[in-house]
């Protein structure tokens, strides 16, 4: 809803041509630069902890479900500081 189609205008006279205009009110708050470590971090981070609500904290669930061993699961709570 951030994000609305307006008319294009300029020189292109492609008829009917839109183009996304975003309103920097509506923009979220820069976060600043984050490094590619600390984005996958935080999508597995995320991802684990859906998948263990999910499945009620049962971690021999969640592993299948992230298609990965239970002791794979295990390593990436410890490593992630949950648990």
């Amino acid at each position: 809803s951030d994000l609305m189609l307006m008319p294009a205008t300029g020189a292109s006279t492609h008829g009917g041509a839109t183009s996304a205009v975003i309103d920097p009110d509506a923009a979220p708050a820069d976060p600043g630069p984050q490094s590619l470590d600390d984005m996958v971090t935080g999508l597995e981070r995320e991802k684990i902890m859906q998948t263990l609500q999910k499945t009620r904290y049962n971690k021999t669930a969640a592993a299948r479900e992230l298609g990965i061993t239970f002791r794979a699961l295990r390593y990436k709570l410890k490593k992630l500081g949950i648990d």
